[in-house]
């Protein structure tokens, strides 16, 4: 385990390879760690706007998941929210964080989404990452992660899903009719082996598709220019189509939608009046 020092230094490295890609707002699930404090002060200090949740999780997945019980991993969230929810002048929002359903109970999920709903938070948690993990889910709950989702009330229009990779059409029509936001990850997704996300066939159903690099060490890169040509070239690849995902929706993908899934929206995410100051330049 990183010291304090380690995790604030570290997750500022992060903060200005973004930066210097020209992001300006983040989404962070921070994973389970010693000193989360640490990383939302980089986070503030680096002049970043962040959505920014801390990892819940109550069922063993893995043998290295840490889990604790249901009531005191809602516990842990609503502290960390009551800490840091509106710090920096409002640039900082918390989010509740259920890591996702092969490391969560139905109980987990609606507590976080009932969580979520009294303090006025969005909420963040991964779905239908990988082949073998949407298959257990799927064991174990007789249904699948879109519609357990559905089930715990976790869908709404504040709820933003990470991957979103191995999903039906019934799935894609669950979160169009929700109003959640959907996040792909490509670099993370294909370094992984964990598939390609549906973007077009979601974005057709008027689904909020934004881009992420999740983290370091599963995608290698935060430069989310980089995210859309990968997000693009994906699209045009399995669509068998060389229109996929044009530039257009790419930087709409990056932007409005961007703002829409980490909960900013509207306010962020665009250029018109009374929108907030986010703006890079590009040197052609």
């Amino acid at each position: 385990d990183l010291s304090w020092d380690g995790y604030y230094y570290s997750t500022l490295l992060g903060a200005l390879e973004a930066l210097m890609s020209g992001t300006t707002c983040v989404s962070e699930m921070i994973t389970e760690c010693r000193h989360p404090d640490a990383v939302v002060q980089a986070v503030i200090d680096s002049g970043l706007r962040a959505t920014i949740g801390i990892a819940i999780a109550d069922y063993m997945e893995g043998e290295n998941t840490p889990i604790k019980a249901t009531d005191i991993a809602l516990a842990q969230a609503a502290e960390f929210a009551g800490k840091w929810h509106g710090a920096a002048d409002g640039r900082i929002r918390a989010s509740v964080a259920p890591v996702g359903l092969p490391a969560c109970t139905r109980d987990l999920m609606k507590g976080a989404r009932e969580l979520a709903a009294d303090l006025g938070l969005s909420l963040h948690t991964h779905a239908c990452e990988g082949k073998a993990e949407t298959e257990s889910a799927l064991t174990r709950f007789g249904k699948s992660e879109i519609a357990v989702l559905k089930e715990c009330g976790v869908l709404t229009g504040r709820t933003e899903i990470v991957h979103v990779i191995w999903v039906s059409d019934d799935d894609i029509e669950i979160i169009a009719e929700s109003g959640a936001a959907a996040v792909q990850c490509p670099s993370s997704n294909v370094r992984l082996l964990d598939g390609v996300t549906p973007v077009t066939a979601m974005r057709g159903k008027g689904i909020p598709v934004a881009l992420g690099g999740d983290g370091a060490a599963s995608s290698g890169a935060y430069d989310l220019l980089v995210e859309g040509r990968l997000a693009a070239l994906l699209q045009r690849l399995t669509m068998a189509d060389a229109a996929a995902l044009g530039p257009a929706e790419v930087m709409t993908m990056l932007t409005c939608d961007g703002a829409r899934a980490a909960g900013w929206a509207p306010g962020v995410g665009q250029l018109v009046p009374g929108a907030a100051a986010d703006i890079l330049g590009f040197d052609l």
